[in-house]
C-alpha cells in the first residue's frame, strides 16, 4: 500500500489516497504510458483508478456530478454515443 497524491482537475485541491499498489508499479505505469489504466491496475476499483488519472476523490465526483451508484436514477455507466463498453471496460469505435 502506498499514499498517492494528486491535484484534482475539478477543484485544484491536493488530495491523497492510500492505494493497494506499489510505488514501482505506479512508476512503471506513468513511464510507459500507452496502457489502459484498468489493464495496468486490475485490482483497483473505478474510483481508485479515476483518482490516479485525475486526482478526483469519490466525494468530489459526487459533489460535482451528483449521486452515488446506489441511486435509481440514470444508473449504469456513461457511454459516449460513438463508443461502447465491452466486458473488459475497453472502449471501441462503434461499427456502422
Amino acid at each position: 500500500m502506498i499514499q498517492v497524491t494528486r491535484q484534482s482537475v475539478i477543484t485544484k485541491k491536493i488530495n491523497t489516497m492510500e492505494l493497494p499498489i506499489t510505488q514501482e508499479h505506479l512508476d512503471i505505469y506513468e513511464t510507459v504510458g500507452d496502457i489502459l489504466i484498468q489493464d495496468a491496475f486490475p485490482n483497483l476499483d473505478a474510483e481508485q483508478r479515476e483518482f490516479i488519472l485525475t486526482g478526483i476523490t469519490p466525494q468530489e465526483w459526487n459533489d460535482t456530478f451528483g449521486g452515488d451508484e446506489d441511486d435509481d436514477e440514470g444508473g449504469g455507466e456513461y457511454t459516449h454515443p460513438k463508443q461502447y463498453v465491452d466486458d473488459n471496460d475497453s472502449y471501441h469505435e462503434e461499427d456502422k
